[in-house]
């Protein structure tokens, strides 16, 4: 709507959010004719959570499609789906899944609603053409804090250059977001935890990012507050009304991350695809570190110590360390790169440190970075 010359803060959002126990069923009100369905493997397993999910579904035709990519997708692992989803021509597309799966439908719509789309296209933020000429959108997580269903990118993994590469454009907002906690009851411990560091990364780094946003702040406060007053009392991650604050915490940091850009701790997190690190537990690991870098300089220091305060866990950035760490304890995953197959040769990898330093999270990280300052958290993380 606005075209401003001048870079106000501001928020931008999927234009709805429906949310609470068996807002699934708000699907019923779907206007559509065709509906692609595009889940992870894990729910088409679960025989009948999906057969809830279907029946919910108010269109004329319903394809259900299973994800044809494993973790972060790469562009040739979409092609798969999309031989399915042209044929079909959808006039509206769901996502439900953890964040992989939202961004890799992201990814799918986008190349269903305009084929060919070119590398250059694709990496350049904001250059992507207008979407929904085909197909609406909707976004339902089955994790708690990839942020991906209120974000304004989509991640794809590039194999030949080892790094992630994000497209970005607000065309990407959902049309519907559906925040139900019914889909993470049971979810594995491991997965419900690093997924929950990744939204404590995104409001620890958005606060201290360079992209000042007082609106973000206060979201960042609530998302941190939220998940330390509950984290811990989620014993078998089946009680509704936890999983529930879990899901609006880690939105609250989702729109922290979209509107601020992370850290360093992202930085190198995305480099740790070519590990098979999982990209909540690579933050587990770069989280700490990255704080206790950054708080070398004074003012950076001062700004964790009032997230700290405002957000109720202490009064230093030693206690935000510390939550990342007593939530990573709750788990059982290694926080050593070393057990990922991450040997100290890497760490002076120079396409890895040239990608980590061109990553956003370098750029917008509050204390500049090079090679050996890389280098050295690298070292620090074996």
């Amino acid at each position: 709507m606005l075209k401003l010359r001048t870079p106000y803060p501001r928020f931008v959002n999927a234009k709805e959010i429906i949310h609470g126990v068996n807002s699934i069923k708000a699907l019923s009100g779907l206007q559509a004719v065709k509906v692609a369905l595009i889940i992870g493997l894990s729910l088409s397993k679960k025989e009948e959570l999906l057969k809830k999910i279907t029946s919910s579904i108010n269109c004329h035709q319903l394809h259900v499609i299973i994800r044809s990519w494993e973790d972060e997708p790469t562009l040739s692992s979409l092609q798969p789906v999309l031989d399915e989803l042209i044929p079909f021509q959808p006039d509206c597309i769901i996502a439900i899944g953890g964040g992989s799966v939202i961004d890799g439908v992201k990814l799918v719509w986008a190349f269903y609603e305009h084929p060919g789309l070119s590398d250059s296209v694709l990496s350049r933020a904001f250059a992507l053409p207008k979407l929904r000429g085909k197909a609406r959108f909707c976004a339902i997580p089955t994790t708690a804090g990839t942020g991906s269903e209120v974000s304004s990118s989509a991640v794809f993994f590039d194999p030949e250059k080892r790094k992630k590469v994000p497209v970005v454009t607000h065309d990407f907002l959902p049309d519907l977001v559906i925040l139900d906690p019914n889909l993470l009851v049971g979810i594995p411990r491991n997965i419900l935890l690093s997924t929950v560091i990744d939204a404590l990364s995104h409001a620890i780094e958005g606060y201290v990012s360079k992209l000042n946003n007082p609106l973000m702040d206060r979201f960042s406060e609530l998302a941190i507050s939220s998940i330390s007053n509950h984290i811990l009392k989620a014993i078998d991650f089946r009680n509704e009304e936890i999983l529930a604050e879990l899901q609006y915490a880690a939105m609250l940091a989702g729109w922290v991350q979209n509107h601020c850009v992370v850290g360093v701790s992202h930085a190198l997190a995305h480099q740790m695809g070519s590990f098979k690190v999982p990209h909540g537990v690579a933050n587990a690991i770069f989280l700490p570190l990255s704080i206790r870098f950054n708080s070398q300089d004074n003012d950076t220091k001062q700004r964790y110590a009032l997230l700290a305060k405002n957000s109720g866990v202490g009064d230093s950035f030693y206690d935000l360390e510390q939550l990342i760490i007593r939530i990573s304890q709750f788990g059982s995953f290694s926080l050593k790169l070393s057990d990922y197959g991450f040997t100290e040769e890497y760490t002076k990898d120079l396409l890895l440190l040239q990608n980590a330093l061109d990553d956003p999270g370098a750029r917008f990280n509050p204390v500049s970075l090079d090679h050996e300052k890389l280098t050295n958290l690298l070292e620090n993380a074996l």
